[in-house]
């Protein structure tokens, strides 16, 4: 049986500010693309900056699924220029 799950990922991302920056409106466009139809809803909920090279982003998601932790894992595998770095 499937149910909806609201999953907050978060991901700490080195390079500081300015590479979050520049690969953010990127990530955005690759969230608001859910070629997965588990994924309902997909969103940057927050982003810390810790120091001058570390931002850590919370990414929330909504998810329709009998296995939610596969489903949230392989989304945020399709971001390979926004992982950690």
């Amino acid at each position: 049986m499937e149910r909806r799950y609201a999953v907050r990922l978060t991901v700490p991302r080195r390079g500081g500010w300015r590479v979050w920056g520049a690969v953010r409106a990127d990530f955005e466009r690759g969230l608001a693309d859910a070629a997965d139809p588990a994924i309902v809803s997909a969103e940057i909920a927050s982003e810390l900056r810790r120091g001058a090279d570390y931002v850590r982003v919370t990414i929330a998601f909504t998810v329709v699924t009998t296995d939610v932790g596969r489903r949230a894992g392989h989304r945020v595998g399709r971001f390979p220029r926004c992982r950690p770095g």
